[in-house]
């Protein structure tokens, strides 16, 4: 654990190192210190993962801490090594993204330190087993993440996407403190190992205490329907935090109930198949949202809610596989959720970079004014391609193998001798089959619309991605090699997977499958590079001319011609109407010659729009009937003060404290 501990005082070093150098400057001193304190944290945490030994060292502090537990175990392990590896990542891109803000004159001094306050309490929160420290530091990760989304907060949009997020994450915060609190009363104690003692032979304490935490740590995850902050908050930050948030933040969620079930045990059955719902809601609209809109960071940041489904799918099975006494069951599903995790944060960090990279240049992100990107950015095209085919699931790619495992967990329902389970399965495996095709269609949009056609409003000239482009092609390469190795992936997450269950995966069985996966991956791409050689030969020597056909005087298609982002995407969402908000502008053409007709169409969320907003319009009105309590006279706050003071003494008195 020294290497750990000397890697995150490192991380602290650089954050404050880099306010003593120039502007220019401070996007390399943290991409170093990320490098350097990054290899640190990971020896131990590869020598947990790799050979499942748990590294643990106690803290004593006084009342109301007590002692605190620092617990580096396989599953930490595994979150730690995804933190500091798209950290790392993180800050390479945000070294050339931040640039064009120090030469406007913005200062990014504060902006890296929140960063590397970030990474440094995902971290710790993996490891500490003190529900006071941990919800200490779950506060440090909210506050800088906050600072880090209103990075331009001169913009109102951007500072009301802050407060928005803010307050969700206090939400959180309060669901979390009622499950500690409970499980803190019950024990006697603030560890978690206590927490676990004293839940043997209480099941309905448990099951309680489940509930709680799993919902603090769902609206962290961006569960339905407590994502409301993610969509927002995604499109403000900056597109590094976007990717950062995005890819390995909202993990933390998932963390949360992972290690929430090494405490309570595994919940009742209704509590199993609620989670495996809540899982295929988020999935489903997740991914109907995200083809619903036209800004493509939102797109992006919806995708990661459909992608969190995913993952709770994974998880769900795992917990009915455990119910019904299923260890291979348990054992595929906790395992696709966790290799989920891992390539989830690898494409959507890409995607979220090239999103990125796309901003900068064009200073949009609405795809209906993009288009023909391709010929600016041929690498920024090429490799966002990459990251739309795995996060579709494609082979060969890392998405593919992950959703794999978890549809092998689903059909392994077959075995069992529950209708009701192999009902679930199937209908499970069903609609996440359609999510795959929505995913297909999603990105199949986004692609053509920002790279392809013509440009539909002129680009800015001068349109460069250097600089940008590095961080970019190793996530490519991570999602093809983590696609093309599927066993050594899967390797990182069998210890882990031992933490939640107890048991190991599915033995030689498993990983067989993964080698024939993996061979025919490369047969695929071997097939492919012989395609291509044999075009090329047959091609070297022959000339060739090219030369306009005739087309009936036809002469070139514009821009006007070419289907737009909305229109693309409307046949499928008049099907899934009742699943939005449909809000339309219409200016009809008139006469023989119109001059000005346009049709805008605006799909928002059902949730938010039907559900948060007249809730959060209800709270308004509510504290709007005390506005009168705070009304700027010193003397009627005095009064205030006087009347808590003789309350306090009147229940120390007569309340028995």
């Amino acid at each position: 654990m020294n290497f750990f501990f000397i890697g995150i005082a490192l991380f602290l070093l650089s954050g404050l190192f880099s306010l003593c150098v120039r502007e220019t400057r401070k996007g390399a001193v943290i991409a170093a210190g990320s490098l350097i304190s990054g290899m640190l944290v990971a020896v131990p945490c590869l020598e947990s993962v790799c050979d499942g030994k748990t590294f643990s060292v106690c803290f004593e502090f006084n009342q109301p801490i007590g002692p605190l537990n620092v617990t580096l175990d396989p599953l930490s392990a595994f979150f730690t090594l995804i933190i500091v590896a798209m950290s790392f990542i993180c800050t390479v891109y945000a070294a050339g993204y931040m640039a064009s803000y120090c030469n406007q004159g913005k200062t990014v001094a504060s902006h890296f330190l929140f960063l590397i306050l970030l990474t440094v309490s995902m971290i710790m929160l993996t490891v500490v087993r003190n529900y006071i420290a941990f919800l200490i530091i779950w506060e440090l990760m909210s506050l800088s993440s906050f600072f880090l989304v209103i990075f331009e907060n001169e913009k109102k949009e951007v500072l009301e996407a802050g407060i928005n997020y803010l307050v969700m994450m206090h939400v959180s915060v309060i669901f979390l403190i009622a499950g500690f609190a409970l499980l803190a009363n019950i024990s006697g104690s603030a560890d978690f190992a206590d927490f676990h003692k004293a839940l043997e032979n209480r099941r309905d304490i448990a099951d309680i205490a489940f509930s709680l935490l799993f919902a603090g740590f769902a609206v962290k995850a961006g569960f339905m329907p407590l994502h409301s902050w993610l969509p927002a908050a995604h499109p403000a930050a900056p597109s590094h935090v976007s990717g950062l948030m995005s890819g390995v933040m909202i993990k933390l969620g998932i963390f949360g109930i992972l290690l929430t079930l090494t405490i309570t045990g595994t919940p009742s059955l209704q509590l199993c198949f609620a989670v495996m719902a809540l899982s295929l809601l988020s999935a489903v609209l997740g991914m109907v949202c995200a083809i619903a809109q036209n800004d493509l960071k939102r797109l992006l940041a919806y995708s990661s809610i459909e992608n969190i489904g995913i993952i709770g799918i994974g998880i769900g099975t795992g917990l009915l596989g455990l119910s019904y006494g299923n260890n291979s069951i348990a054992a595929l599903g906790f395992g696709g959720a966790l290799l989920h995790v891992m390539n989830h944060s690898i494409f959507k960090g890409l995607l979220f970079y090239g999103a990125g990279t796309v901003y900068l240049g064009t200073h949009t992100r609405n795809m209906n004014n993009l288009g023909g990107l391709i010929k600016k950015m041929p690498f920024t095209g090429f490799f966002f391609l990459v990251g739309s085919a795995a996060i579709c699931a494609m082979p060969p790619f890392n998405g593919f193998v992950s959703e794999f495992l978890i549809y092998l967990g689903m059909l392994e329902s077959a075995a069992s001798n529950s209708v009701l389970f192999i009902a679930v399965a199937t209908l499970s495996i069903g609609l996440l089959a359609f999510v795959g095709a929505m995913a297909m269609l999603c990105f199949v949009r986004v692609f053509s619309a920002v790279f392809l056609g013509y440009p539909r409003k002129e680009l800015p000239a001068g349109i460069s991605e250097r600089g940008m482009v590095t961080p970019l092609g190793i996530l490519a390469g991570l999602c093809l090699l983590t696609g093309l190795f599927p066993q050594f992936a899967l390797k990182l997450a069998e210890r882990p997977v031992m933490v939640i269950t107890g048991r190991a995966l599915s033995g030689e069985r498993i990983y067989a499958v993964l080698n024939n996966i993996s061979l025919v991956f490369f047969i695929l791409i071997l097939v492919c590079a012989l395609l291509l050689l044999f075009r090329k030969l047959l091609l070297k020597d022959r000339p060739r001319a090219v030369m306009p056909t005739w087309g009936c005087g036809y002469r070139q298609a514009t821009s006007r011609m070419q289907y737009t982002a909305s229109s693309f995407a409307m046949p499928f969402l008049d099907m899934v109407r009742p699943l939005l908000k449909k809000e339309a502008q219409a200016e009809l053409p008139s006469g023989l010659f119109p001059r000005r007709a346009f049709s805008r169409t605006h799909f928002s969320d059902a949730f938010e729009a039907c559900l948060l907003k007249p809730f959060a319009r209800a709270v308004s009105w509510f504290a709007a009937r005390f506005s009168w309590v705070q009304n700027g006279s010193m003397q009627q706050y005095i009064f205030y003060g006087l009347c808590f003071l003789v309350f306090a003494v009147l229940w120390v008195l007569y309340g028995g404290f």
